[in-house]
């Protein structure tokens, strides 16, 4: 883990989107990190790239980009929450998330997933992903 995190501090990266409101991006305690749950929007909210698959990858890279900022990544995450819009999408999202995770974490170590249906204020948003994580050094 890095050496600038020490127990109850909170993780900030310029490589993940920062919170509208008052939360941290994640957090360190007890040699647990929790990622705040991230989006997959586009930043340009014109941009036409905001289907399920894209925004599955985007969430997916920002919840990996606060592990980083934590000296960690997916192998040490162990549970994964995957909040989709449409119950309907869950195939197409479990296969997007197979794909990335292939790249990022060995089988034998992905972490524990719970995907769930919900709505976002945003309707264009169509999916949050937070993660629970072992600190390997606190």
């Amino acid at each position: 883990m890095s050496s600038h995190l020490t127990p109850g501090s909170a993780i900030e990266t310029e490589n993940a989107p920062r919170p509208s409101f008052n939360f941290s991006q994640g957090k360190v305690v007890g040699g647990l990190v929790q990622i705040a749950g991230q989006g997959g929007l586009a930043e340009d909210p014109s941009s036409a790239t905001n289907s399920l698959a894209e925004q599955t990858v985007k969430a997916l890279e920002n919840v990996r980009a606060v592990l980083v900022a934590a000296g960690i990544g997916y192998e040490e995450t162990l549970m994964v929450r995957v909040y989709l819009s449409h119950e309907a999408d869950f195939t197409e999202m479990s296969a997007v998330y197979d794909e990335y995770m292939a790249k990022h974490c060995s089988v034998a170590s992905f972490p524990c997933r719970t995907t769930v249906a919900a709505s976002f204020p945003n309707p264009r948003m169509l999916i949050e992903i937070d993660a629970l994580a072992v600190a390997t050094e606190v």
